[in-house]
This record gives C-alpha cells, structure tokens and sequence, in this order.
C-alpha cells in the first residue's frame, strides 16, 4: 500500500532526525569534547565542592580513561580556600 509506504518512509525520516541530538547527549562523545564525570569515593557523582572531604580520594572519567586524585584542598568560588 502506497500510504502505508509514505507513511514509515516518514516516521524512518523522523528517526533519523533524533540522531545528532542522541549522538550530542553520548557520554562519550561528551567526554571526548573536554567534559568529565568526577565521582567519590562510594562511587557518587560530585557535583559540588560540599560532595567531597580534604584528604578524600575521586576519580575523573575522561575521554580515553579515569584518573584517581586526592584531595588536597577546595576552593570555593569567591576565592575563599577551606583546608
């Protein structure tokens, strides 16, 4: 049937269009722009200065592998140092 043909023809077009934004939002393809995913030591996501403790250890997922740190000291935006 030819309307039924149109019909995915169209919904296959709309499909595809989701591609790049699903691509754009790819863990990966995030990282590989210079992001990286920061984590605690029970494996939380730290999203803030107040998620980790001096003398703490995280680990940052970047593109290509996961570098573990301490903590040696924070900083908070306006300058003032907490140690």
């Amino acid at each position: 049937d030819i309307s039924m043909n149109h019909l995915i023809r169209m919904k296959k077009e709309k499909l595809s269009g989701f591609t790049p934004r699903l691509n754009a939002l790819n863990v990966e393809n995030t990282l590989n722009r210079g992001f990286s995913i920061t984590t605690d030591e029970s494996g939380r996501i730290v999203k803030s200065i107040n998620d980790v403790e001096i003398n703490t250890s995280v680990k940052t997922r970047l593109s290509g592998g996961v570098i573990t740190s301490t903590v040696t000291k924070k900083e908070k935006d306006n300058g003032k140092r907490e140690n």
